[in-house]
């Protein structure tokens, strides 16, 4: 995804501000008044689980995390290569 691990690691860094404390999940109290789907059942807090919505943004990050670990962590191979 990057040029070098070191740039990928100093990316992922700077994208922490950008995350939110709940992870991108909202509760909405009052859904059954908007057309939603079902929330997922998730940790809204680190003592709490109950339902909520992800935003898109957020997940958007997250997906572009996962995508860059592949590439950013070193996984040594076991056996002889080639």
């Amino acid at each position: 995804m990057f040029k070098s691990n070191i740039t990928t690691l100093h990316t992922l860094h700077n994208w922490i501000p950008l995350s939110a404390a709940a992870r991108g999940y909202v509760q909405i109290p009052d859904r059954a008044l908007y057309d939603l789907g079902e929330p997922y059942n998730v940790s809204i807090t680190i003592h709490e689980d109950g339902p909520a919505y992800m935003m898109t943004v957020f997940h958007q990050l997250h997906c572009l995390v996962c995508l860059s670990f592949p590439h950013s962590i070193p996984i040594p191979l076991k056996g002889k290569v080639g």
